[in-house]
């Protein structure tokens, strides 16, 4: 006769909520990930468990990976001949005691009990059943979770002493503490091994490349530059990624073996790990630290453009795109055949903007997106000057996306030229919205072609400010005169107009704007208020530091 049980790991949300530097917020995240994986280790050792099967998460008691990347969910589900409340409570509390010591070699008595009643670890014991499946577990858990402790005195809570550091060293505590000195080898994902002071990487640092795009050259100063000279280094984003339709699949699936051996629960948490690890590395290689990889969730920090020169719309494309490949070699895919899918929530802010509350802003993003039609990426853009962009798209429409706002970022051509006139199409675009999208309408409605397309577009720009001399030698493909080159004026209204024809005419991509700068809540799918926001973006990519 087996047992089977389930514990529940936290407060996260509420702990990384207070998180304030890229440090702050590896060290509250990884800190759960420490115990889900110290709780696994305790089960797996010990002596009074028999059989012991630990399904949900993947575990690997010789795994020696050492990268810090948190990689163990919140929640443990595992089998036994049988589980004694009293000894898994006595395990659990243990685990609890021994956490003290994330923050300190040596630590005081007030911090242990403290984390004693601050934890909120809790667990579930059930007969096992073949019939069981893993809702079945989850579903006592999900109770179990909305039933809350909090310490009576804050005084003693060694979270706020550590994220706060010191007047000159924001990351000093981190860096001294006992969770840090676990992962402090050559395979680190949070140090700077460059910098002479070998330092975790700041926010600012992030933002640019990993520091390849700052220049200290007048010592370092929070008055730093950008090496191109462009605004987007200054820029940091931050992703929270989660898969679609997940929950309902791993509810349905059974701890019992198939014909291979293996069950249902054990494959998925297998893929969830295998999906993890390549997305860490994935995101170390675009220039990012991944705050968490666990189970089907994704967290980090990057810049807007990587160390190889994709954006953070591509980066987002391949980890989406590994993870339905994953999943099909482990047997999971969508009822109609399609490959499993991940959203995401991106929020983009200036370097001083708070980190924790780009995390609230990401999380909300997520939630949208997922809203919006799943299998979509929900991007806010938020200026240091107040002004923000925002809008949602579905993943399969991420590569028209970035045709569209990732020409700006680097393409050589005269910047300045480009926010000129990027700034002529959208407000002449939002002058006339209405004759501009009755033309688009008809456009659409009759199959028009590029060639008639192109030409009712550049008639649209025909002021003395805007005129568009075409001539008989003007080529329809490169939008130039024969005298002329891809850095002249017909060449970026030609371009901006064939943009538009091909991914709002031809084969019209489904994105959302959203109407108000201070909400997600409230959206518009106009096809003109759609490609201004992507101008919009593109423009800003291509506007030098100093410029509003």
């Amino acid at each position: 006769m087996s047992d089977i049980a389930g514990i529940t790991i936290g407060p996260i949300v509420e702990t990384i909520s207070n998180a304030s530097s890229p440090a702050a917020l590896w060290f509250a995240s990884y800190f759960y990930s420490d115990i889900s994986k110290r709780i696994c280790q305790r089960i797996y050792h010990e002596d009074s468990l028999k059989n012991t099967i630990i399904y949900v998460p993947e575990y690997d008691d010789g795994d020696t990976e050492n990268d810090g990347v948190g990689k163990y969910n919140d929640r443990i589900i595992f089998r036994a001949d049988k589980i004694s409340q009293q000894g898994l409570s006595n395990l659990i509390n243990d685990v609890k005691r021994d956490s003290a010591k994330s923050f300190k070699d040596s630590t005081s008595s007030d911090v242990a009990a403290y984390l004693e009643k601050y934890l909120q670890i809790s667990f579930v014991i059930l007969p096992y059943e073949k019939d069981q499946t893993v809702g079945t577990v989850f579903s006592y858990l999900d109770t179990l979770e909305l039933m809350r402790t909090v310490p009576e005195d804050d005084r003693y809570s060694p979270f706020s002493l550590i994220f706060k550091g010191e007047e000159n060293s924001k990351n000093i505590r981190v860096k001294k503490s006992g969770l840090f000195k676990k992962i402090d080898g050559d395979e680190n994902q949070l140090i700077n091994y460059d910098a002479d002071d070998k330092h975790i990487w700041r926010i600012e640092e992030i933002a640019a490349q990993k520091g390849r795009l700052l220049d200290y050259s007048d010592g370092r100063t929070e008055n730093f530059k950008a090496v191109n000279g462009k605004k987007w280094p200054h820029y940091y984003v931050i992703v929270n990624a989660d898969g679609d339709h997940l929950g309902n699949t791993i509810k349905k699936a059974s701890f019992e073996n198939n014909s291979q051996g293996s069950s249902r629960v054990t494959m998925f948490s297998k893929a969830c790990k295998e999906h993890a690890k390549k997305a860490a590395k994935a995101i170390r290689e675009y220039g990012g630290i991944t705050i968490y990889a666990g189970g089907d969730d994704l967290l980090f920090l990057a810049p807007i453009i990587g160390l190889d020169g994709n954006s953070i719309f591509s980066l987002c494309y391949t980890i989406n795109n590994g993870f339905g490949q994953i999943m099909k070699d482990k047997g999971f895919e969508n009822l109609d055949g399609t490959l499993m899918s991940l959203s995401f929530g991106v929020a983009i802010h200036y370097y001083k903007f708070p980190l924790y509350e780009a995390l609230e802003k990401s999380r909300d993003l997520l939630f949208q997106s997922k809203k919006y039609s799943r299998n979509a990426m929900a991007i806010s853009l938020s200026k240091h000057s107040d002004q923000s962009i925002g809008f949602l798209f579905q993943n399969k429409d991420n590569a028209a996306i970035q045709s569209i706002i990732d020409l700006g970022h680097d393409n050589g051509r005269d910047s300045d030229k480009e926010v000129m006139i990027i700034t002529s199409i959208s407000k002449t675009l939002l002058n006339y919205s209405t004759l501009e999208q009755i033309l688009f309408n008809h456009a659409r409605d009759s199959n028009m072609s590029e060639q008639s397309f192109i030409k009712m577009w550049l008639n649209s720009f025909d002021n003395p400010n805007q005129k568009v001399e075409i001539d008989t030698s003007f080529d329809i493909e490169t939008g130039c005169n024969e005298s002329e080159t891809k850095d002249s004026i017909n060449y970026f209204y030609t371009e901006t107009g064939k943009l538009f024809y091909e991914h709002f005419i031809k084969s019209p991509v489904r994105m959302s704007v959203f109407a108000d700068e201070n909400s997600t809540t409230k959206l518009t799918e106009d096809s003109i208020t759609c490609f201004i926001s992507l101008l919009e973006f593109r423009k800003f990519m291509c506007e030098k530091e100093g410029e509003r």
